[in-house]
């Protein structure tokens, strides 16, 4: 009887624990889908929030556009307007302008000829004193010497000059001169170096023929004495 108790406590502690371990499994579970459930209803109530604010925000652009857009509407007609008084105005002043610029050559054309010949005369007037006050600061003697001197400087620049263009053209053909001298001592050096070089060649040449002459001729030799 004892061990029947026994086991049949046993297995009553058994089957408390399972029943204990179901409920917790059932109430981790239950836990589970409440928060599956409360996380989607929050992310539900996040994404209106951000709709909502979207629609704020969108609201308020558009109030703001439209207000910028009818500011443009009105900031272009006026431009448009003052563009037709301005051109107006200008075609009103170039009519004007052109009337009394008419009535001013009608009236020139009558005095033209008069307004030429006074311009002539003051030219020619101006040009009369300018050359006087030439002679009168400049007497005779004076400007003698005054060309004397220029045709002198003048000359001895000349002077200068050609010697300048001989000295340059002797220092052309000295360096010629020079430069062919020059290329004639080193064309024949080079000859001379070819010389010695073909030279050299054709002894040695010489010298491995006759070294194999002399070892031709005692094979020879001693045919000939075999025989």
């Amino acid at each position: 009887p004892r061990i029947k108790k026994t086991q049949k406590r046993r297995n009553e502690l058994n089957e408390a624990r399972e029943r204990h371990l179901s409920h917790k499994i059932e109430q981790t579970q239950l836990t589970k889908v409440e928060m599956a459930k409360k996380q989607k209803r929050l992310d539900r109530e996040e994404n209106f929030l951000e709709l909502v604010s979207l629609v704020s925000i969108t609201t308020k652009w558009f109030e703001l556009s439209r207000d910028a857009m009818e500011r443009h509407k009105i900031y272009t007609k006026w431009n448009n307007a003052a563009k037709s008084i301005q051109g107006l105005w200008r075609a009103e002043l170039f009519l004007r302008n052109s009337k009394m610029a008419i009535a001013d050559n009608r009236k020139l054309k009558k005095i033209g000829w008069r307004l030429k010949v006074w311009s002539r005369c003051t030219r020619r007037r101006l040009h009369a004193q300018l050359l006087r006050t030439f002679l009168e600061d400049f007497s005779v003697q004076q400007l003698n010497y005054i060309m004397y001197t220029f045709r002198y400087r003048v000359m001895k620049a000349q002077k200068i000059m050609r010697a300048f263009i001989e000295c340059q053209r002797a220092r052309r053909y000295a360096l010629e001169r020079y430069w062919a001298a020059m290329e004639k001592e080193v064309n024949q050096q080079n000859n001379s170096n070819r010389r010695g070089t073909n030279e050299r060649r054709d002894s040695g040449r010489n010298k491995c023929r006759k070294n194999e002459e002399g070892m031709m001729t005692p094979q020879r030799t001693k045919k000939s004495k075999a025989r």
